[in-house]
C-alpha cells in the first residue's frame, strides 16, 4: 500500500515538472509551436521507467511524440534536480487518445 502511494506521488510530481519543462525549457521549434498537455504518467513498480502520456489539439500527434522522445534525455536531465530521488526514471512519451475517443462518443450520442 505504501509503495503504491509513493508511485502515485512520484507520478503526479513528474507530470507537473515535465509539463513545466516542456513549456519553459525545451527549445525545439517543433515542440514550441504546439500546445502540449501532459495528461498522465504511468511508472513501473521499481520506478525505473515512466510512460508520459501527452495530447495536443492541432492534429500533429506523430510529430509531437517523435519530437518529445528525441528531447527525452534533455527533459530527464532537467527533471533530475527537481526530484528528490536517487535515480530518475527513463522517460518515454506516448500519445493519449482519450480526448479523441471522448469526442467520437460525444458525436455518436448527438446522432
Amino acid at each position: 500500500m505504501a509503495n503504491t502511494t509513493r508511485i502515485h506521488r512520484v507520478a503526479d510530481l513528474i507530470q507537473k515538472e515535465v509539463s513545466d519543462i516542456i513549456r519553459q525549457s525545451v527549445k525545439d521549434p517543433d515542440i514550441q509551436s504546439m500546445f502540449i498537455t501532459v495528461t498522465s504518467v504511468d511508472i513501473n513498480r521499481d520506478l525505473s521507467q515512466a510512460k508520459i502520456y501527452v495530447s495536443e489539439i492541432s492534429g500533429k500527434q506523430e510529430l509531437m511524440v517523435s519530437a518529445l522522445n528525441k528531447a527525452a534525455s534533455f527533459i530527464r536531465r532537467e527533471l533530475a534536480p527537481r526530484l528528490t530521488m536517487r535515480h530518475v526514471p527513463a522517460l518515454s512519451f506516448h500519445y493519449d487518445d482519450s480526448m479523441d475517443k471522448g469526442r467520437k462518443i460525444s458525436e455518436l450520442l448527438k446522432q
